[in-house]
């Protein structure tokens, strides 16, 4: 889970940049500016920092993040919790000295160092603490509500191609057959005796994923026509978090489309009225978007 969490808000590019001892500044966010040396530093061995598309990627993004930290203080009242970046980093630096990686081997960023580690355990933490601030009671009642969104569900079915076939299906299961004997035979579907196990509701197509919602426990429903043909369903277990359950924890048990919404709406917002500037015409102007280079 923390990799792929890891994976999804990255936003260190994999770039060769090279150091420069000159604490030079080379942007400056409100009041805090960003030098050289803090670039360098997302890297191990460097001896110059060329001036091109990787290193202006790379400004973007240390200046977005400090743009995002100082707009979630302004916005929230309060900074992020830097005991939960330490645990974090030591989390994903145990995941790297576990499976013998290197920070680069791990972020899949050319000579990654540790402080790159670290920086995107920000990233990480920023996100979680963002969106978990941007989560309102109105949506997590309507997720609940909704029922589909938030419901695992533990499934089996029977596909066949038309009404009469399900029918029939139907027939033999409650005649006595056991339902894998009769799903081995006739299901189109190539699951094991016709066993979806257990998944997000969600993940169905909307015919059987509300089918599977509101059909009763250890019972037969259908037949539930999908694009994929006639489905008989049988939900053996089913479980989805309260609106307490949501409200205390609604980055790891909310929707992942939920809160990735969340984030990029924020995110984008953010940038567009954050106070930033490239210091050295050198090295381009600022945007929300990117840096972009200097004419000629």
């Amino acid at each position: 889970m923390i990799v792929r969490k890891l994976l999804s808000v990255l936003i260190v590019s994999s770039i060769a940049l090279a150091a420069c001892s000159s604490p030079e500044s080379v942007a400056r966010v409100g009041d805090t500016e960003i030098s050289m040396d803090d670039l360098a530093a997302l890297y191990n061995d460097v001896s110059s920092l060329p001036i091109d598309e990787s290193f202006r990627e790379t400004l973007f993004r240390v200046i977005a993040v400090e743009a995002l930290e100082q707009g979630y203080e302004d916005q929230f009242g309060e900074s992020i919790d830097e005991a939960l970046v330490e645990v974090r980093f030591v989390e994903l630096t145990e995941l790297i000295e576990v499976d013998g990686m290197t920070p680069a081997d791990f972020l899949g960023v050319a000579d990654a160092s540790t402080e790159m580690v670290e920086f995107n355990a920000r990233v990480i933490i920023l996100r979680e603490s963002a969106t978990g601030q941007l989560v309102s009671d109105e949506t997590i009642h309507a997720l609940v509500d909704n029922g589909v969104a938030i419901t695992t569900v533990c499934a089996r079915h029977i596909l066949v191609e038309t009404e009469g076939e399900a029918l029939a299906v139907i027939e033999r299961v409650e005649a006595g057959e056991a339902f894998a004997d009769v799903a081995t035979e006739v299901s189109l579907d190539s699951a094991v005796g016709g066993d979806l196990e257990c998944s997000l509701a969600s993940r169905y197509v909307p015919e059987f994923a509300a089918a599977s919602v509101e059909a009763p426990l250890n019972a037969l429903a259908g037949p539930v026509e999908t694009q994929f043909g006639f489905h008989v369903i049988e939900v053996y277990d089913r479980s989805a978090p309260t609106f307490d359950e949501l409200r205390a924890d609604p980055i790891n048990l909310l929707p992942s489309t939920e809160i990735d919404g969340l984030w990029v709406a924020w995110f984008n917002e953010t940038l567009q009225n954050a106070d930033a500037e490239v210091l050295d015409a050198r090295f381009g102007q600022w945007s929300p978007v990117g840096i972009v280079p200097p004419e000629g």
